[in-house]
């Protein structure tokens, strides 16, 4: 499926706050954290947000995002959804741009992990991996085996290969669930993004291991 409902509620305070911490930083801060706010990446997250609406409209409690960056999509569902959220990232930048961006909001936390060697999930009621083509299958294969059995996932990838550090793409959405192997597959589709060259397709699927 190419096209969505692509609506997302946002608060005023939310977009005001980005856009301060956006014009107070230093020229090489700003292009880091506009990278945030690309078509691709807004609209892949609000496509998480609307699925999660659609098919686990009742989520609360803990949730987890590997690969989450600096936390926008955990500030989405921290704001539509009674959750807290863990942003796990290996890059140790995620918690200074994280914690500014999110106004240092009580319920995400930031911790600086190998999704590879995570395994400290305290009662997990939903696990998102939106960065499954930036790692290898060797630490993709180690993730999930530390995925608990009986909670829902989330994976997003694409077929988007002109990136340098996109190191795990596939052609399409079918070998993208062959190579990920999820158990029990509740949704799965694609959404068509603008590329800086061509467009190209980020992949999601959501059930369990």
């Amino acid at each position: 499926m190419d096209k969505m409902d692509d609506v997302l509620q946002i608060s005023s305070s939310r977009i005001i706050h980005w856009m301060n911490v956006i014009r107070d930083c230093s020229n090489e801060e700003r292009y880091r954290l506009l990278e945030n706010f690309w078509d691709s990446q807004v609209r892949s997250k609000s496509w998480i947000i609307n699925t999660l609406k659609t098919h686990i409209p009742h989520l609360s409690g803990r949730v987890y995002i590997m690969g989450g960056w600096y936390g926008i999509l955990s500030q989405l569902i921290v704001d539509n959804f009674p959750t807290s959220v863990f942003n796990i990232d290996k890059d140790e930048n995620c918690i200074r741009y994280g914690k500014s961006l999110s106004d240092s909001d009580w319920k995400i936390y930031f911790l600086t992990r190998d999704m590879g060697e995570f395994s400290s999930y305290l009662d997990p009621k939903l696990i998102i991996n939106t960065s499954t083509e930036h790692i290898t299958q060797e630490t993709y294969d180690k993730w999930m085996h530390n995925v608990p059995y009986d909670v829902p996932i989330i994976i997003q990838g694409n077929n988007f290969y002109d990136c340098y550090d996109h190191i795990r793409c596939y052609d399409t959405l079918e070998e993208f669930n062959e190579n990920n192997y999820m158990g029990k597959i509740i949704f799965t589709g694609q959404l068509e993004c603008r590329g800086p060259e061509k467009p190209f397709h980020r992949f999601m699927t959501l059930g369990y291991k």
